[in-house]
Parts: structure tokens; sequence; C-alpha cells
């Protein structure tokens, strides 16, 4: 479940929910000269400041001579080209940055070409991490060609007037997105609402290992076997699986108005009974049908039946 990135977006059908073998992350280029499409790429995950370290205590610095503030400002930023050097180096074209990006280091990356975003949630840094296979690097010298992820397109797109990088064609991805899109943020929530239960209900599927089959089969074969076994049991034991005995006076004129709805299940219990205990109804067809055939099953863990 945490490896599932769920991103919302209201605006469209709910018919564009789609499911992104990739990342989605909310940000766009830094820098308006950076490109906007690059395939092929080799993605840096940086989790320091592309900026001039702060000192961690106050200090003055006198200048007397001009020529010392051009020196001042030089060394300021063959620093900072540095760093776009480093990331040029080992074969980067596309970095995600955790922390802030200086002015003049998107400059410079925007003219190498290189996509840039930055503030990127930590969260969305991980999932990044596990779909591209690259390594988070918390120091710019530490940068290695081997910490580099690989996707076969970032691109931004345009979302309800908003732009958004998506990171695809992941080679073997250990995290995916899911773009819910609806007409209203009530709509939105409530396929994130269906969409979360239906995940954790597949979460538990694998985690626990069985499954029953659906369309009814279940409950209607526990029913068939509690009617056998209701043949020649006392009142008493019958009352405890809620179940009457025959001729007895509780079972009387007043449920006449239920035989009918019962009758209408007669033809289904038998063919489940004649066919096999996973014969179920299929609500699509409106037969009765072998349900671990037709892919209709329901997990054990959640759909305990309450005896």
């Amino acid at each position: 479940m945490d490896n599932i990135q769920v991103t919302k977006k209201h605006g469209g059908s709910m018919d564009d929910t789609q499911l992104i073998p990739g990342i989605i992350v909310d940000k766009e280029p830094v820098h308006p000269g950076m490109p906007k499409r690059i395939e092929k790429a080799k993605i840096a995950l940086l989790d320091v400041a592309l900026e001039i370290k702060k000192t961690e205590i106050d200090a003055k610095i006198e200048i007397t001579d001009p020529t010392q503030m051009n020196a001042f400002l030089d060394e300021e930023e063959r620093m900072l080209r540095q760093m776009v050097d480093k990331i040029k180096k080992v074969g980067a074209n596309v970095v995600f940055c955790q922390k802030g990006i200086d002015d003049l280091v998107q400059h410079f990356l925007a003219k190498e070409n290189i996509y840039a975003g930055r503030r990127v949630k930590k969260g969305d840094m991980e999932k990044l991490s596990k779909a591209t296979g690259a390594t988070i690097i918390s120091k710019i010298n530490e940068l290695d060609a081997a910490d580099l992820g690989k996707a076969d397109l970032v691109e931004v797109r345009k979302i309800q007037e908003e732009e958004m990088t998506f990171v695809t064609g992941c080679k073997n991805p250990k995290a995916m997105s899911i773009l819910i899109r609806g007409g209203t943020d009530h709509v939105v929530a409530e396929i994130e609402r269906s969409l979360d239960d239906a995940m954790s209900v597949v979460a538990v599927a694998i985690e626990d290992g069985r499954m029953l089959t659906g369309g009814g089969s279940t409950a209607v074969e526990v029913a068939l076997r509690l009617r056998e076994h209701q043949r020649g049991s006392d009142v008493d034991h019958l009352h405890r699986f809620g179940l009457r005995a025959p001729g007895h006076e509780e079972d009387s004129a007043h449920d006449e108005h239920h035989q009918q709805h019962r009758a209408h299940h007669v033809a289904d219990r038998l063919a489940h009974a004649r066919a096999t205990a996973a014969g179920g109804l299929d609500v699509g067809r409106t037969h009765c049908s072998i349900m671990g055939h037709d892919g209709c099953v329901r997990v054990s863990g959640v759909d305990t039946l309450p005896l």
C-alpha cells in the first residue's frame, strides 16, 4: 500500500482515472528554460540544497576594495557551478531535489538542458527511488553514475491548469501511481475511498493467501449444508444456527409472504447443488456459473461468515 501513490485532481471525467506505471510529481521545472520532455532519463535524487550553505554563526566581511567584492562573488559562482558540473559529469539529465535550488544553479542547469524540480516531498522522493532505482544522495560530492535512476520518459503535463511531472517507463518499478479524476471534489473523494477499500482487500488477500468464490456461492453452500443439518435436529439446537424446525409454530402463516421470495432462489440453489460448491449467480448473464472460473472471488479474511 505504501508503494502506491494516489494523486487527486478534480476536473474531467471519472473515466480519466488511470494507473500510471511510474510516479507523478506535483512539481514543474524550476526554470522556464528547462526541457519539459526528456526521453531515456537518468535521474538524480538529492536530499541536499543546491545553494551556498549558510554559516552556523553570524559573521561579517569587510570589503575595502571593489576587486574583493568581485572575488567574493566569483567564488560563490564557482562553488555553485561546481555543483552543476558534478551533476552533468555523472550523466544526469533530470534532478529532483528535496530542498531548495539557487537561482544561479537553476540558470546553469537550464543551459545544460537539465530538468530540475525542487522541494519534492520526502514520500515522493522515496517512491521515485523505488520506481527508478535511484539512490537518494545527501552530499553532492558523493553523487555517482551508479546512483542514478532510469526512466524511458520524464514529461511535464498540464492537468486542470496545473503542471505536473510524470516519470514513466521505469524498468521493474517497485512503486506506481494512480491519478484520480472526477467532475467535483466530492466525486474524486468517493473514488479515492473506493480505491482504498479495493486495495486494502487485495492487500489482505496477499497476506492471508486464501479466497472464497463469489456470486453468493459460499453463502448458498453454507445454507444448503445447514438445511441438511436441520433435518432430525431438535429445536434448541436449530435456534443456535438461526433455523426453525419444520412444522414449528413460528414457521406458520405469517411467513407465507416470504414463500414467493424464497421460490425465486430455488432454481439457483438447485443449479448450485447440481454443479459445484463454487456455483454462484452471474448478475451480468443472469444465470449460475462457476465463480472461480469466471474470476469472481472474495477474500477469506474480509468475508468470514458469522456462524
